[in-house]
């Protein structure tokens, strides 16, 4: 992977479109799904990874803030660790899990309750002023997902919900803070804090490889 993933870094530096690029690198060195996920969720040129950086905020600036959870993004990210799949520190320093689950989350009791458990605890150590989890309405059973997270919340300030348009809540609220690892919302929110980046360990990420002989020729 790391030959296709400095390949991917090098074209998205010299300005080639991300879909096209992935589709190369993947097509050359006929990757899997899950690689190509990969590539596509956590490799970015310098310039985007540090726009994306300037966004996140660390866990001491959340304290006191009104948070809005986006929230199969976090949950599936979490389950994912748990069920020992790989979960990628990525080149603009937002976790992301590369498993291709969109749009199809399905409650696994030893597994959920338990990400959820440990949102829970990691909302509760952030001390936010308040959170809402969104969960997008078109997912079967996210009404009965959210209320078990509402009846695990005990006295945190935490109410989980359903939307028809979580993307478009969570952009619309300028003064919360976006948890979230989705590229398309981090791109355009003001302010954006990694939520499931601080539940997993750091110690359990995998690491993407430098590349930085690929960006100066020296001659």
């Amino acid at each position: 992977m790391k030959d296709a993933i400095c390949d991917l870094r090098f074209l998205l530096e010299r300005g080639y479109r991300r879909s096209t690029a992935v589709k190369v690198v993947g097509d050359r060195y006929r990757l899997t799904r899950e690689e190509r996920n990969l590539l596509l969720r956590c490799v970015y040129s310098r310039a985007q990874a540090e726009a994306h950086r300037r966004r996140l905020l660390s866990a001491e600036k959340v304290r006191g803030e009104r948070l809005l959870v986006d929230g199969y993004n976090v949950l599936i990210t979490v389950e994912s660790w748990l069920r020992g799949r790989r979960v990628i520190l990525c080149d603009d320093g937002v976790v992301r899990d590369v498993s291709g689950v969109y749009g199809k989350h399905r409650f696994e009791r030893g597994i959920t309750d338990v990400a959820i458990g440990r949102i829970l605890e990691a909302v509760e150590a952030l001390r936010p002023a308040s959170v809402e989890m969104l969960f997008d309405s078109q997912v079967s059973f996210s009404g009965r997902l959210c209320a078990r997270i509402n009846s695990s919340a005990g006295g945190l300030r935490l109410l989980a919900r359903t939307s028809r348009t979580p993307d478009a809540e969570l952009l619309g609220d300028r003064d919360a803070v976006v948890c979230t690892s989705d590229m398309a919302v981090v791109e355009r929110a003001e302010r954006v804090f990694d939520l499931a980046g601080y539940v997993i360990p750091r110690e359990e990420l995998v690491h993407l490889p430098d590349c930085e002989d690929l960006y100066e020729l020296r001659f």
